[in-house]
């Protein structure tokens, strides 16, 4: 499916990079320095951007208050999320940094993200290790730590699969955390 993905036209060049042996976190950031661009949006491969998501990104991206953008996500399960976020299964609701909410979950946001390539960089990517997970929420919090500064685009610009057999109920929590 990629081969013929990236073989097609696109309005657009798509490039597959092969790496055997990769973990999430390190096949993302060899993406990330595959690119010359000044801004990397972020997807996990079971999310679907609606129309308009990433317009939405690059207007959060072009006010100059974050070098991270996370967003609301509206949760679905099956094959195809409903035609409206009315119809949503669930919602995730992130607040981003706020301090004391760490504790209770990942309030930060989670993998589908706007990120200033510089900002990637400087805080080392994403943990490559592959049996970890919540790699997503570990650089979030790095991100935090380390003063990056970070915003919360209040509408959902993702739709979030629900799947018994998704990473983010798969993975070991209590190492993950």
């Amino acid at each position: 499916a990629l081969e013929a993905l990236a073989a097609r036209e696109a309005a657009f060049p798509v490039r597959v990079l092969w790496r055997a042996e990769s973990s999430l976190g390190a096949a993302r950031g060899v993406g990330v320095e595959a690119l010359d661009t000044d801004w990397v949006l972020f997807m996990d491969d079971d999310n679907i951007a609606p129309p308009g998501a990433v317009e939405r990104f690059a207007r959060a991206a072009a006010t100059d208050g974050a070098d991270i953008w996370t967003c609301w996500a509206a949760l679905f399960a099956g094959e195809a999320p409903p035609d409206d976020f009315a119809r949503a299964d669930g919602w995730y609701r992130p607040l981003g940094p706020v301090p004391g909410l760490l504790a209770r979950g990942n309030d930060l946001g989670d993998a589908n993200m706007l990120v200033r390539r510089a900002a990637f960089r400087a805080l080392g990517g994403f943990d490559p290790d592959p049996t970890v997970g919540a790699e997503d929420w570990d650089f979030l919090a790095r991100a935090w730590l380390a003063g990056v500064r970070q915003g919360v685009i209040p509408r959902p610009l993702v739709w979030k699969r629900l799947s018994q057999d998704s990473m983010s109920r798969t993975m070991d929590q209590d190492r993950a955390r």
